[in-house]
C-alpha cells in the first residue's frame, strides 16, 4: 500500500513541478490560492548529482509531512522549481524570478553555499523567508544572518564539533586540504580549531582551486609536511572523485589517518577499500536509521531516480518537513508569520528527534552522526554508525552577535 501511495504522490508532485515551473504563480486549485514554494536546485552544472539528490528529499519530505495529501489545512501546496546552474549568479537571477514574478511564500533549496549566501541577502530585502536544507557554511547565520534566514540543515560547526572528539585516535599532526571556496575554507577553519581544541596540531593547510585535475603536488607535499593524519574536504567533483582516487593511487591511505566529512556514493567508489575504517561525520546514509520515516524515503527516492538516496536527500527531506510544521502554525503567509513559526520550531527529522530551530541565531540543533567507513559487501566501503552526538552535544556556537 506505501509504494501505491509513493508512486501517485510522485506523479502529482511532477505535475506541481512543472506546472510551476511555466508561469506566474497565479494558478489556484478549486478557487483556493495555493501555498507557493520557490524551490532553488542545481539541476546543471558541476553540483547537479547534489541538486537531484536534495530535489529527491524534499520531495518525499514533502509527500510525508503532508500525508500525503500535498495540502495544509486545504491549501494546495506548489513548488516551483529553477534551476541555479551551479552558479551564483543564475541562481539570484532564478531567486528574483520566484519572488518577484512568482510571487512565491517562502523559498528553500541550493546544496552550494556561495549561492544560498547571495540568495539569503536578497531574499531579506524582500522579506522572505529562505529555509535552507543543506547548505553549511557558519556565516550563513552567523556573520551574514538576516531575521529571513533559517539553517536547517547541520552548520560547519555542527560537523567538526562531533568529530573532533576522535581526533586522538586519527593522529596528532594534521595536514588539510580543501578547495579554494567558501565552504572550503570555513571547514578547514573549523576544523582546525576541533582539531587544537583537541590536542592536535596542524602542520599543513593548503586550499586549491576548485576544479583541479592532478592533486600530486599538493600530496608530494603534504607526505613531506611530517603530518601523520589528513582532513579531506570534499566539496565539488574534484574532491569527491578525483582526490580520493588519487590518494588511493599514491599509497597515502597506508601510511596516515583520515578525517572527513563524507560526501556521499562517488566518495565511497574513490576510495575503495583503502578507505575501510576511515571515520567522520555524514549526512545521511540509508541503512544508519531504522524509522518509518527513513524506509518512506528510501522507497520514494527510489521511485524517482531508481537509485538508493544519498547525501543530500535526508537534508532535502527534514527541510520540507520543517517547512510544513512552521507553515501549519503560522497565523498568515506574511514573511513575519512563517519567521516567528520557525523560530524556537522542535521537529522529528531524519536522523530522530530533537531538532530544535534555535530563535537567537535560526540554526537547528539535531542529533548528528559519527561513523566509519566498512565493508558490508555493497562493492565500496559504506558509512557504519560510531556514535550519535546529541543535539546539545554538537551544539554550535552563537556567532550572530545576537546570543
Amino acid at each position: 500500500m506505501k509504494r501505491a501511495v509513493c508512486v501517485v504522490l510522485v506523479l502529482i508532485l511532477c505535475v506541481t513541478m512543472f506546472a510551476g515551473c511555466g508561469g506566474g504563480g497565479s494558478s489556484t486549485t478549486d478557487g483556493v490560492e495555493p501555498i507557493r514554494i520557490g524551490v532553488l536546485i542545481e539541476q546543471s552544472g558541476a553540483f547537479e548529482e547534489w541538486g537531484r539528490t536534495e530535489w529527491g528529499g524534499l520531495q518525499a519530505g514533502f509527500a510525508w509531512a503532508t500525508d500525503g495529501t500535498m495540502e495544509i489545512d486545504g491549501r494546495p501546496i506548489e513548488l516551483i522549481v529553477r534551476d541555479t546552474a551551479s552558479e551564483v549568479n543564475t541562481g539570484v537571477q532564478r531567486a528574483t524570478q520566484l519572488i518577484e514574478v512568482d510571487n512565491v511564500d517562502l523559498l528553500t533549496g541550493s546544496t552550494m553555499s556561495a549561492i544560498a549566501l547571495a540568495v539569503s541577502q536578497m531574499a531579506a530585502e524582500h522579506s522572505v523567508p529562505y529555509v535552507i536544507g543543506c547548505a553549511a557554511v557558519n556565516s550563513l547565520t552567523g556573520s551574514e544572518w538576516t531575521p529571513y534566514t533559517f539553517q536547517i540543515g547541520r552548520v560547519v560547526r555542527q560537523v567538526t564539533t562531533s568529530i573532533g572528539a576522535f581526533t586522538p585516535q586519527v593522529g596528532t599532526r594534521f595536514a588539510i586540504i580543501g578547495p579554494d571556496t567558501t565552504a572550503g575554507h570555513e571547514f578547514a577553519e573549523a576544523f582546525a580549531a576541533d582539531i587544537e581544541a583537541n590536542g592536535g596540531e596542524i602542520v599543513y593547510w593548503e586550499h586549491a582551486p576548485q576544479e583541479v585535475s592532478d592533486f600530486t603536488p599538493y600530496l608530494v607535499a603534504i607526505r613531506n609536511s611530517g603530518a601523520d593524519a589528513l582532513v579531506v574536504i570534499p566539496v565539488g567533483h574534484s574532491y569527491t572523485v578525483t582526490l580520493p582516487q588519487q590518494l588511493y593511487e599514491i599509497g597515502m591511505f597506508d601510511i596516515m589517518g583520515y578525517l572527513t566529512d563524507f560526501a556521499g556514493i562517488p566518495f565511497y567508489q574513490g576510495v575503495g577499500e583503502a578507505g575501510i575504517g576511515m571515520l567522520g561525520t555524514v549526512l545521511y546514509w540509508p541503512t544508519l536509521f531504522d524509522s518509518p520515516m527513513n524506509d518512506f524515503l528510501i522507497e520514494y527516492y527510489y521511485d524517482l531516480f531508481d537509485e538508493t538516496p544519498d547525501l543530500w536527500a535526508g537534508n532535502g527531506f527534514t527541510a520540507a518537513i520543517a517547512i510544513v510544521e512552521a507553515l501549519r502554525i503560522a497565523p498568515s503567509l506574511s514573511g513575519e508569520d512563517i519567521v516567528n513559526s520557525l523560530r524556537g520550531l522542535t521537529f522529528t527529522g531524519i536522523r530522530g528527534e530533537g531538532y530544535f530551530i534555535r530563535p537567537e541565531d535560526h540554526r537547528t540543533l539535531q542529533p548528528m552522526t559519527v561513523v566509519e567507513l566498512q565493508d558490508l559487501g555493497r562493492g565500496f566501503p559504506e558509512p557504519v554508525l560510531v556514535q550519535m552526538i546529541s543535539p546539545q552535544d554538537s551544539a554550535p556556537p552563537i556567532e550572530n552577535g545576537r546570543g
